[in-house]
């Protein structure tokens, strides 16, 4: 109703629409007045007491389920994001174990391969110079050839550099050396 009179209050001319709204402005006033002048009943009150302690537990509860709500809301972002992050790696790590899948199996081949190809290749090495049991073995040989083999010896074992090759010829000394005596035993069995 009060809206019925405001529509009707803006369609009139504006002297007419100021004296309209001061009386229902008067009007609104003078009600409120009388409502505020009512007594309540006793129980009434107690009820509405109730019912607005009742109201602000309810908003309470409320805003803390709110806030309860955001930060699940942000921990589920987070959690996501993280998420996100991992498959994104997990799937660069397939990427890479398939590629290195890749590169063993091309490896095995190629060992494959050589295996095959070490089992086929047979040495065609001369026959070794029979010699007397009393000759000295090459490394007695170089010795005597070298004017100061103790210094050679100790400047050997002292380079860094050259401890790869010292490594590399008592190798090859001691191969040559069990070559010598098996192709000894042979001859000696002959």
């Amino acid at each position: 109703m009060l809206g019925l009179s405001v529509l009707s209050v803006l369609s009139l001319k504006s002297k007419e629409k100021e004296e309209s709204q001061k009386h229902l402005n008067l009007l609104k006033n003078q009600f409120l007045a009388k409502c505020a002048q009512l007594s309540v009943p006793p129980r009434k009150h107690g009820d509405i007491m109730h019912v607005s302690r009742q109201f602000k537990a309810e908003s309470k509860k409320s805003e803390h389920g709110r806030k309860t709500l955001e930060a699940l809301e942000e921990n589920m972002r987070s959690v996501v994001s993280t998420l996100e992050e991992m498959e994104v790696q997990m799937d660069s790590l397939e990427e890479k174990c398939r590629i290195m899948r890749s590169k063993l199996e091309d490896e095995e081949e190629k060992a494959q391969e050589f295996l095959q190809l070490s089992e086929q290749t047979v040495l065609r090495l001369p026959a070794l110079l029979s010699r007397p049991a009393n000759e000295p073995t090459l490394q007695e040989h170089l010795m005597k050839i070298v004017p100061n083999p103790p210094a050679v010896i100790k400047a050997l074992q002292m380079a860094p550099v050259l401890e790869d090759v010292r490594t590399f010829l008592e190798l090859a000394h001691k191969q040559v050396d069990a070559v010598q005596a098996a192709h000894n035993d042979c001859s000696a069995m002959d």
